[in-house]
């Protein structure tokens, strides 16, 4: 038996924008901090040929050039036990855990910003930004607890008016930020008890601003072999100007890369027609209960 979930197209976004707004500002000293949301994100990606994880707050995005912390501390970790891709082991996890919060606690404790974590190569970097009179101390800090837990590690400190260590060095680009989103429904369909190698019908969603580039769109889906292509008019509303619906559908499974390897061609070719892939719905199949 299988369940339609058709409001997993808007899902994403709802998901993302609810906690967008929840830095939160202190004063503190005469200065004017940004604390951390509670709102983080997760998504994998490629960095010099090898697996990276990447956590940030995503929750800061709206408030990250307002933060008068002027300054990048970077921490790079080695790993002690590392996988074939350059990721931590599970039998790491503890240990580094508890360096993580360590360090973290001892950044905070100087009204410093946590941005997040990278992880790649055989290494974890924690990044964050500070107050430039912070710097020694922390640095020093830094190496003392890593010590103290079994760990080697290298400190950076620079200077980042620009906020780089969070735009550059964390944030996700397009193409992660839709396996982002993508991760994220697949997070909830399993949450529904869906089974994730079955294979269903899934329909793709992508809007433009004139027919031409619709039909452009179109077309080359019909290439790649999508089925179900279709173009209609959608009425404009008070909030926007009529727009063209482009409807495409694929029988697939909804693993991580099978999916996203979809969503990818669509979100690239809608963008270099100045359109918008507005995302996937597909029916709930749950998992076979063996007897």
């Amino acid at each position: 038996m299988t369940m339609l979930l058709s409001f997993y197209r808007v899902c994403v976004v709802i998901l993302i924008t609810t906690t967008l707004f929840g830095a939160v500002f202190a004063q503190r000293n005469d200065r004017m901090i940004v604390s951390n949301t509670n709102y983080w994100s997760q998504y994998f990606a490629n960095v010099n040929d090898s697996t990276a994880s990447f956590l940030f707050d995503d929750g800061l995005s709206k408030r990250i050039d307002e933060a008068t912390q002027t300054h990048a501390l970077k921490i790079e970790i080695k790993l002690n036990q590392v996988r074939d891709e350059g990721l931590p082991a599970r039998e790491e996890w503890t240990s580094l855990n508890k360096l993580i919060d360590e360090l973290e606690a001892r950044i905070k404790a100087e009204n410093g910003l946590i941005l997040g974590h990278a992880t790649y190569s055989g290494n974890r970097w924690l990044i964050a930004l500070i107050f430039a009179d912070e710097n020694k101390a922390l640095r020093n800090d830094m190496e003392t607890i890593a010590n103290g837990n079994g760990y080697s590690t290298n400190v950076i400190y620079e200077e980042d008016l620009e906020k780089s260590a969070y735009w550059q060095d964390l944030y996700p680009d397009e193409d992660s930020r839709r396996v982002l989103n993508d991760g994220l429904v697949l997070e909830s369909l399993a949450e529904h008890g869906d089974d994730p190698e079955a294979i269903r019908l899934i329909d793709h969603w992508s809007y433009f601003q004139s027919k031409a580039t619709a039909q452009e769109f179109a077309n080359y889906l019909k290439i790649e072999g999508y089925k179900g292509v279709r173009i209609s008019k959608e009425k404009d509303s008070v909030f926007s100007k009529p727009q063209w619906l482009v409807r495409s559908q694929h029988e697939g499974t909804v693993l991580l890369n099978d999916i996203t390897s979809h969503t990818l061609r669509h979100d690239r070719k809608a963008r270099s027609l100045m359109g918008n892939y507005d995302g996937w719905e597909t029916m709930i199949v749950p998992r076979l209960v063996e007897p």
